[in-house]
């Protein structure tokens, strides 16, 4: 509703002592009664085989080698199975040991119930996401012990803290654990990865192609890009996941414009301007964001225990299972997605359209979507890897003279 103004411009009619909902609320409100209305009706398509859901692509993976991080429970666990069951050498990549080791013993039974015969290994190696000196110590064990990356998903995340936490470095736990650990991860392994992968040749994608797959989520939405307020330790209240979301899906846009950039250089020097812009259409290495839906699994551990029964109430009715939240970072790391599609998620979605459907809705597998860039995505984007690259580097510097 609208009032009309002595300028002639109309401003928002709103009641005395009324706040307008902010538009958080009022989407997730929308998605819910689109949910209601929607996925019974979606029901009763799939359940008399009108529509199907797609399916988590498959391929021979054998030979390749893959790190999964937060790969002890939950989607990253399912998508860890789904890469072995394919043939790749899978490290879970989790901070707390034993779990680590429960989910390789899981893992493995797991792959010998299935019948025929699977080359698929899993492998638990120690990764602390809030500890910039545990990612640094990860990546060169890694390095030695493997010398090749052909998969990388970027799966571990905290959705809620019950008070102001920070990483080992004094960042904000939740951005420092679902970005910038993340980041310096990618950051010491993308070297590795361009040296074993370059220019394929094809026009969507290639056998030999690296995938870097980095988890987003719907709240990537209502994220802002004041990075260097981020860092700071926050609140339950001023949490900064929707900040680290949109992150994740800007730095899947820095990764490929870093790759591109390279193996155009690379591509000129072999084949001059030709080369160039056929390795620019199939880079070696390629980024792509995965929202996994709306899903019942363990991100949500740190919510307060009073909220807890209400919370697994609503996700027993509208929330995915880890087997079908697992199916976008799938698709992301060995399915055909088409040059132009850098980011995966699971609902129906008419047209271009994005709030309220990708909030919740009927489960159609994956689809690809525009996720909410800032302008001038590509500034944003190397302005977030090099202020990403000096928070990292500074950290690292100051814990080593502490030391």
């Amino acid at each position: 509703l609208t009032r009309g103004r002595a300028d002639g411009r109309r401003t928002p009619f709103l009641t005395p002592g009324i706040m307008p909902p902010d538009p958080k609320t009022l989407h997730f409100v929308l998605g819910g009664i689109w949910a209601l209305l929607s996925i019974p009706i979606h029901a009763i398509l799939v359940f008399f085989g009108i529509v199907t859901p797609r399916k988590a692509p498959a391929k021979d993976l054998t030979g390749k080698v893959a790190i999964v991080t937060g790969s002890n429970c939950g989607i990253g666990r399912e998508t860890a199975f789904h890469l072995g069951q394919m043939g790749a050498t899978v490290v879970l990549a989790c901070r707390n040991p034993e779990r680590g080791e429960e989910a390789e013993r899981g893992l493995v039974a797991r792959l010998k119930k299935i019948p025929g015969q699977h080359n698929g290994h899993f492998v638990f190696m120690e990764l602390d996401l809030s500890d910039l000196r545990s990612v640094m110590k990860f990546c060169e064990c890694f390095v030695k012990r493997y010398g090749k990356l052909d998969i990388l998903v970027n799966n571990a995340g905290i959705g809620h803290t019950l008070t102001k936490s920070a990483t080992k470095q004094g960042f904000d736990l939740i951005f420092g654990v679902n970005y910038l650990g993340h980041f310096a991860l990618t950051r010491n392994l993308l070297p590795l990865m361009c040296s074993r992968h370059q220019y394929t040749g094809c026009s969507q994608i290639a056998e030999g192609q690296a995938r870097i797959v980095n988890l987003s989520s719907v709240m990537h939405h209502f994220g802002n890009t004041n990075w260097s307020e981020c860092l700071i330790p926050q609140g339950p209240v001023s949490s900064t996941y929707c900040s680290s979301k949109l992150a994740m899906a800007m730095l899947t846009h820095a990764i490929n414009l870093r790759v591109g950039d390279e193996e155009k250089r690379r591509g000129a020097e072999r084949a001059g301007e030709k080369g160039a812009e056929m390795a620019g259409k199939c880079p070696g290495v390629r980024a792509i964001s995965a929202n996994p839906g709306a899903v019942h699994s363990n991100i949500w551990r740190f919510c307060p225990n009073l909220l807890m029964p209400v919370i697994n109430f609503i996700m027993m009715l509208f929330f995915l299972t880890n087997h079908q939240g697992c199916t976008t970072s799938v698709a992301c790391a060995v399915g055909e997605v088409p040059r132009d599609e850098d980011y995966l998620q699971p609902y129906f979605m008419p047209d271009s359209w994005r709030l309220p459907f990708e909030v919740c809705g009927p489960y159609v597998g994956y689809m690809g979507m525009k996720p909410r860039y800032p302008p001038d995505i590509d500034a944003e984007a190397k302005r977030l890897w090099k202020e990403s690259e000096v928070a990292v580097r500074r950290a690292l510097l100051e814990t080593k003279s502490n030391n």
